[in-house]
């Protein structure tokens, strides 16, 4: 009796919560559903503009390579250089992707150093270098959190420095490129490296040095392998000779 008294009672209560649910669901309906639009709507807009980004960034970074084989695939006259310049600094400008955007003004500044390298004189020269430089220093003064390109930035300024016979501003700008804090163990830190080695032969100090220069070292070290290879081989000739004479006989003289 106490059994079916207390599934009675469950039973009520169950009911009761079915129907205060139920009433609940008809009293809020137009705001459940306006909700769950909303959230819809949300969702499908956010993964619209998530496509389109990826699609923008896509074309950008396609746009950017285009660029850069065209630098290989073409001669450097200064109507072709002016057009990529022109391209790389369109998307210096519109693009989404900083990386991007100091990629190209990176570009825009050593076409115009190959511009100035290739000149025919001197005040056409001075107008590319002028420019290359500015580039450069945009890159450093606005790309801090890039460490690579201002690296590589600071290389060029340093290179431009080294056409104008500054060699105490190239030092500063190549040392400032090794220092570049995240680049270590990165070609552009070796490059940064090498860049201030090679200054040694060309600052008018003459230094003594108590080691071999990289350079030397690695020469030296191909000479004694090709040295030693030769005497592996020359020792390797005259074991097979010796063993060759232990066996012949000579002819047995009756």
């Amino acid at each position: 009796m106490k059994s079916e008294r207390r599934h009675e009672l469950e039973h009520n209560t169950l009911d009761a919560e079915i129907s205060k649910t139920v009433t609940f669901f008809k009293r809020h309906l137009n705001k459940i559903l306006t909700i769950i639009l909303v959230v819809l709507v949300l969702v499908v807009g956010w993964m619209w503009w998530d496509r389109t980004q990826a699609k923008k960034a896509w074309e950008e970074q396609s746009q950017y390579d285009q660029l850069c084989n065209q630098i290989g695939a073409t001669n450097a006259t200064p109507e072709k250089n002016d057009k990529l310049i022109k391209g790389f600094l369109e998307l210096s400008r519109n693009s989404s992707s900083s990386e991007i955007a100091a990629n190209s003004l990176l570009q825009i500044a050593t076409l115009y150093s190959l511009q100035g390298l290739n000149a025919n004189d001197s005040d056409t020269q001075d107008k590319a270098y002028k420019k290359a430089e500015s580039y450069y220093k945009q890159i450093v003064s606005e790309y801090d959190e890039l460490p690579f390109i201002v690296a590589a930035a600071k290389i060029g300024l340093g290179k431009l420095a080294e056409t104008r016979k500054d060699i105490p501003e190239a030092k500063k700008q190549y040392q400032a490129a090794a220092d570049t804090p995240g680049i270590k163990g990165y070609p552009v830190k070796k490059l940064a490296d090498d860049s201030l080695l090679s200054l040694d032969d060309f600052d008018g100090n003459v230094k003594l040095a108590s080691t071999l220069p990289k350079w030397a070292q690695t020469e030296q070290a191909a000479r004694k392998l090709a040295e030693e290879e030769a005497r592996k081989k020359a020792n390797a000739e005259k074991a097979a000779a010796a063993k060759a004479a232990s066996m012949m006989t000579l002819p047995e003289i009756k």
